[in-house]
């Protein structure tokens, strides 16, 4: 919902700034959102406000209870989620490493470059055939004779401390590797700093086909993936930003849409509300089953059996038969 939300409203706005807040503010939020209950407060509003609210679908997870046979039977365990773990933590580990080799790579590159000066951002001169990155505080460029209007490129990644961001990304596609939405959310993070950094630049005065011409130059050359790229979105997306108009404040006001998202996705992943005491003390459900051998699966009569976290416990009829109630 927050990437359809910014692909559908924001993109295309001229508010860079904006948007690479909420980019990073509510790709953020995602993670907590559903550790937030608001059930006491549906549960305490008015009835038509209650009745709006249970339109929206309820995100939960349903949990069974374990049962316990006797003499040596047990019901099969499920060990789906294991599985689904265990793939969780390789996939983790693999991203973890991938930004451990990229951030090494970037060190490789640091090392051999030529420091020029270190008076508040520190330049280097880089040999080898590699975009103009930057990345903390550092400024890399394979050639110092480079246009101003590169320079004035990075240096607005520098000072807007962009590396915070592409740092996040890699962190949230780490955690979310298996989330095609988290990737594409990735990508719009590290595109709309492009959008930033080319309109500063724009800002300064700097000619807008020059400019462009410089883009074309450097297309097709690699560069650090850790880093903020020079070229790292499509030329084309960049240059049809550059000649877009600017948007009107007026279109700010998509921004308040934000309020409603947030409070859908706080009431989806609500638990449910509570009945009063009164109202639940007679409603009961019947469980009922048998109990078979498992070699030949004929009926296990006087078997024991006992819900596991509760006082439930009894035997199985001469059938292999057993029923127990248990209150909602």
């Amino acid at each position: 919902m927050v990437y359809v939300f910014y692909k559908a409203l924001l993109q295309q706005l001229t508010f860079y700034s904006w948007n690479r807040w909420y980019l990073l503010t509510y790709s953020f939020l995602s993670f907590s959102i559903p550790f937030i209950n608001l059930s006491k407060v549906i549960d305490e509003a008015s009835p038509t406000a209650a009745k709006a609210i249970k339109a929206i679908p309820q995100v939960e997870t349903l949990a069974s209870e374990n049962l316990v046979l006797s003499p040596g039977i047990t019901t099969p365990e499920y060990n789906g989620q294991h599985v689904l773990l265990f793939l969780f933590i390789a996939g983790l580990f693999v991203m973890v490493v991938r930004l451990i080799v990229q951030y090494v790579s970037y060190l490789n590159i640091k090392r051999k470059a030529k420091l020029l000066f270190t008076e508040g951002i520190k330049l280097y001169e880089v040999e080898e055939n590699i975009v103009p990155f930057s990345f903390g505080t550092c400024k890399k460029f394979k050639n110092i004779e480079e246009l101003n209007e590169i320079l004035h490129h990075e240096l607005v990644h520098v000072r807007q401390r962009h590396s915070i961001d592409i740092l996040w990304a890699e962190v949230l596609c780490a955690f979310s590797w298996y989330n095609p939405f988290a990737w594409l959310i990735r990508h719009h993070i590290r595109q709309n700093l492009e959008f930033i950094a080319d309109n500063k630049v724009l800002e300064n005065g700097a000619d807008k086909k020059q400019y462009q011409y410089l883009l074309l130059q450097v297309m097709g050359v690699p560069g650090p993936g850790i880093a903020v790229p020079f070229n790292f979105s499509s030329l084309k997306k960049r240059i049809t930003m550059m000649n877009k108009l600017k948007s009107a404040r007026l279109h700010l006001v998509k921004f308040l849409f934000v309020l409603p998202l947030l409070a859908v996705l706080l009431i989806a992943f609500r638990s449910k509300v509570e009945k009063n005491k009164a109202d639940h003390e007679n409603d009961f459900i019947i469980i009922s089953g048998v109990v078979v051998q498992g070699d030949n699966y004929k009926p296990l009569q006087n078997a024991h059996y006992k819900v596991e976290g509760s006082q439930i416990e009894g035997n199985t009829d001469e059938k292999g038969y057993y029923t127990f109630f248990r209150t909602n």
